[in-house]
């Protein structure tokens, strides 16, 4: 297994540490060359970070705010995720674990579909992590991915070949298209509307804007999806719409 040591992830998460005390919802965060983007939040038991490693392979680090943590664990619904001790720091610990691409997409669907998860420290002291924010950043994500064309493994949606791991949001789109083509209509005007007058080629930051600025029929259509299909497949749905409609 692979583990994110690099210097610059040490020093934000430590440094994040020093943040305001609060739950911080979720947010993405594009980056001067394409792979270095990172989805983060900043909460009271630990600053929490996503990014791809120099492999290709997503990792979570998590800084627990606590310099005699040992042990750590994350679960989001029936995800559990176990994270290896990395560094101890005078104001905590640094914790990471590699996603593997096959448990990719039970990870996000965790992340997404749940309001809070759980961080399991030494002695099985438990604490809540916030998901606030995790679907509008994971739907910036893809936008991004499309944007940038970067191959991603499944849940998130970039411009792959068409094969079995991009058939599920395909299908997903097919099956919305036929039940709730009311829905995924409300995403396309919305796509329309709000890059009608952002300069060609969009680029990454007005896309994650634009994609944004369309939050209330994207959930609207992830929730009637999600009736019939996994939330992550949903959110794969959702995004082909905005970004096949926004590259018009």
């Amino acid at each position: 297994m692979r583990f994110l040591k690099s210097l610059s992830v040490i020093v934000l998460l430590s440094s994040a540490a020093h943040a305001a005390e609060g739950v911080g919802g979720w947010q993405f965060h594009a980056a001067s060359r394409p792979q270095g983007f990172f989805l983060d939040s900043h909460q009271r038991p630990a600053d929490l970070l996503i990014q791809l490693d120099p492999a290709g392979a997503f990792v979570m680090t998590v800084f627990v705010k606590d310099p005699h943590a040992t042990v750590a664990d994350l679960r989001f619904e029936s995800y559990a995720l176990h994270l290896f001790n990395i560094q101890s720091l005078p104001q905590g610990t640094l914790f990471s674990a590699e996603i593997s691409n096959k448990d990719l997409k039970a990870f996000v669907h965790g992340l997404t579909s749940a309001q809070k998860g759980t961080l399991t420290t030494d002695g099985g002291a438990e604490t809540q992590i916030s998901l606030a924010g995790t679907s509008s950043a994971v739907d910036a994500l893809n936008a991004y991915a499309a944007s940038n064309n970067l191959a991603l493994p499944p849940p998130f949606t970039s411009n792959r070949p068409a094969g079995d791991e991009l058939s599920d949001d395909m299908q997903a789109l097919t099956f919305m298209k036929s039940a709730h083509p009311a829905a995924v209509d409300e995403i396309a005007s919305c796509a329309r509307t709000s890059t009608a007058h952002l300069p060609r080629p969009i680029s990454p930051d007005d896309m994650k804007q634009a994609f944004l600025a369309c939050s209330e029929p994207r959930e609207a259509f992830r929730m009637l999806c999600a009736e019939d299909k996994p939330n992550a497949t949903c959110l794969g749905a959702a995004s082909a719409v905005f970004l096949g409609v926004a590259g018009e």
